[in-house]
């Protein structure tokens, strides 16, 4: 679990020679690194080794590396490539089933977010969708207030399932087809109907002042009324799940259902969000997620996904000291959110007990939240472009005049923080061919 990076610069006055600086995340405060350099500096090279010097010094941690740019190549790697065409991918909404973290609640809480972070959905759009996804976890049996239904690992009946985007996908476009022809929603407009033939004949009355209505408008309320009635009956005589009204109250609007459809149609479009296990190597410690091909927006979520999965199965396992499983984030500012509850802050407070270490590589520092700058007992300091030395220097406490004494591919500033140390200094290092 060691990483050797380079030699301290100053000589050991004792030994004559440059003092070895290496990284042993065994004796870090935890595993998580920030590898910060602009363009050109060597963050790939350097991450390629980190990378094949943990897989081999501790072949049994598992790293978890997503490429961006399909430039990181690992010596022990299980590589591959995700796009629309591959047939696996990953599941938005699989729960975690313990019962104090998870469930469906905060699951569809969370699959929410990652939707907003890509454009924000209207209030009624969130409501409709958090009506639908309740419904149809209940239709697979995952009910939002029974948490023994949450553990699909203690059901073996086969219509317990974890619903996927697809499924959200054709149950939404089941309500719609619902909403157009069904009677339910037939006898509620009938009934509005009334509601606004009434209306509009006291308005008339109040308009001209008059005290009854013309055989006309007596006419067109009657039928009114006359529809609604035989509407109702029909709905009455139709209801099967008990529920029948208050889906029809949640689900009225035609065009928000549309809408909200189409966002669901483009997820699914996107062809990551599937029910079928990329098919990584078990015997290969590094897994390399291979996501150059999707956009920006696909990148994001799938990350997202991926690392609450990943964070997920952590969380089943006994605590340890040690990082078992190791996240290798490439333009982690693609990812970076200052909202406390996203899976990368989650991880910073919480990964430690659950033997996970994040590695962030970014160009700089300025999307980087103080949590994650504080909780981060790794850093590397690569090389910044002289536009950024007064902000990174504010950032890490770190002397402007260090960070412009860095040669990029040469030279490096180095944290490394143990439990026996707070201290904020940096080594000054030669990096190591």
């Amino acid at each position: 679990m060691r990483y050797k990076i380079g030699h301290g610069k100053s000589m050991n006055s004792a030994t004559g020679t440059y003092p070895a600086v290496e990284i042993d995340y065994r004796k870090t405060n935890n595993g998580h690194t920030a590898i910060i350099g602009g363009s050109g500096v060597g963050k790939t090279y350097q991450l390629n080794k980190l990378v094949n010097s943990v897989s081999s010094d501790a072949p049994n941690v598992r790293m978890h590396v997503f490429d961006v740019h399909g430039d990181v190549k690992t010596s022990q790697g299980s590589r591959v490539d995700f796009s629309a065409s591959t047939p696996y991918g990953l599941n938005p909404l699989t729960i975690d089933p313990d019962p104090h973290y998870g469930g469906v609640h905060r699951r569809i809480a969370q699959f929410i977010k990652m939707i907003n972070a890509g454009g924000k959905l209207g209030v009624k759009q969130e409501a409709t969708l958090r009506k639908l996804l309740i419904d149809l976890y209940a239709l697979n049996g995952f009910k939002a207030n029974e948490p023994q239904t949450w553990d699909i690992r203690l059901h073996t009946n086969k219509r317990h399932k974890v619903p996927t985007i697809s499924d959200l996908l054709r149950f939404t476009e089941f309500h719609i087809r619902q909403l157009k022809t069904g009677t339910g929603s037939e006898a509620y407009h009938a009934l509005k109907n009334v509601e606004k033939t009434v209306k509009s004949l006291n308005r008339k009355k109040k308009q001209a002042n008059a005290s009854t209505a013309t055989d006309k408008d007596i006419d067109q309320l009657e039928a009114a009324k006359l529809k609604a009635k035989e509407t109702y009956n029909s709905y009455i005589d139709t209801i099967q799940s008990g529920e029948e009204l208050d889906d029809i109250i949640a689900f009225d609007n035609i065009d928000n259902l549309t809408s909200l459809l189409q966002r669901i149609q483009n997820l699914d479009a996107a062809g990551i969000f599937k029910d079928v296990p990329p098919p990584f190597n078990d015997n290969c410690p590094a897994w390399e997620y291979d996501i150059k091909a999707l956009t920006t927006d696909e990148q994001r979520m799938f990350v997202e996904v991926s690392l609450n999965y990943i964070f997920q199965h952590a969380k089943a396992e006994p605590h340890t000291k040690y990082p078992r499983r190791f996240i290798i984030l490439d333009e982690a500012h693609k990812y970076l959110s200052k909202d406390p509850d996203n899976i990368i802050n989650v991880i910073v407070r919480e990964g430690r007990k659950f033997g996970i270490a994040l590695i962030l590589i970014s160009q700089e520092l300025k999307d980087f939240p103080t949590t994650i700058i504080t909780n981060t007992a790794v850093k590397i300091i690569l090389g910044v472009d002289e536009y950024y030395h007064d902000q990174c220097s504010r950032k890490l406490n770190l002397a402007r005049a260090r960070l412009a004494s860095i040669r990029p591919r040469n030279s490096a500033l180095v944290q490394i923080k143990s439990p026996a140390s707070t201290e904020n200094s940096y080594l000054d290092v030669t990096l190591a061919a």
